[in-house]
């Protein structure tokens, strides 16, 4: 996983594969843009690289699966199933890690959305990290 930080006084942006909502600028303290060394970066943007799906026994779908395409397949026959059972509509989709959308996480971060999400009686976000 490779992180953005990006300093809050001139905007300079560092990488770096440590997590955490904030970092104390640069390797030696200061920010490389700047010179600051008494404010932390503030965390902009994460991403990684994930291989292809390998085949494997999907718990969510109950067979094996042998690709994206095979899950997103099997998903959405388990949408209608669920959907003709119940009779309430059902639309299942795959879930990334790090699709902070998908999770309901805001810019605020995990930790503070869990608070908010506490307070309404909503379920917690995992940690992504």
């Amino acid at each position: 996983m490779i992180y953005t930080y990006r300093c809050p006084n001139c905007g300079h942006e560092e990488y770096s594969t440590e997590r955490g909502d904030r970092l104390r600028p640069g390797r030696q303290g200061v920010c490389h843009g700047c010179g600051q060394s008494d404010k932390p970066f503030h965390r902009v943007f994460g991403f990684s690289y994930r291989e292809p799906m390998q085949p494997h026994f999907n718990n969510a779908v109950g067979r094996y699966v042998s690709s994206e395409s095979d899950f997103g397949d099997e998903l959405k026959r388990a949408s209608e199933t669920a959907s003709a059972t119940t009779g309430i509509e059902h639309d299942y989709k795959p879930l990334e890690w790090g699709d902070k959308d998908a999770f309901g996480a805001t810019n605020e971060g995990i930790h503070e959305s869990n608070i908010s999400r506490e307070r309404q009686g909503a379920p917690l976000l995992p940690d992504i990290g």
